[in-house]
């Protein structure tokens, strides 16, 4: 089997394991991708949040719109372009979203756990994503 059919196979039972993780939150987990990325990234605009997450516009659109509906996350207005806006996370985002890095840590170890033959490529898999993204 090749890397790339073992890599996609593997990120889904990541997903699934995050998945059950994350019920209590009432959030995706592409949701909580948006809300820990504006938690470790701080305010900034749609367009970078596509570039931090790699997900594209339409599709970051409607993921903010549920979150703001959610009460997780504010639009301000950019005053110096009013083509953007800056996006943040409320009290409530911020709360969110470290319990979504206390399950992705969970997760993690589990992850880990199921490799104990061989050493969990986390390094590999951050230098290949940083390599490849657009920040």
């Amino acid at each position: 089997m090749e890397s790339v059919v073992l890599l996609i196979r593997a990120g889904r039972i990541a997903v699934e394991l995050l998945e059950k993780e994350i019920v209590p939150l009432a959030i995706s987990v592409p949701q909580l991708s948006i809300v820990i990325s504006l938690y470790e990234w701080g305010e900034m605009t749609a367009s970078r949040l596509c570039e931090i997450t790699m997900r594209d516009k339409a599709n970051i659109s409607s993921l903010l719109k549920k979150l703001e509906t959610a009460g997780l996350v504010q639009m301000k207005k950019n005053t110096s372009d009013a083509r953007s806006s800056f996006l943040s996370l409320t009290a409530k985002g911020k709360n969110t979203a470290e319990l979504g890095l206390k399950a992705e840590a969970k997760v993690s170890k589990q992850l880990q756990k199921m490799s104990n033959k061989h050493p969990f490529p986390k390094e590999f898999l951050v230098e290949m994503i940083q390599k490849n993204s657009h920040s």
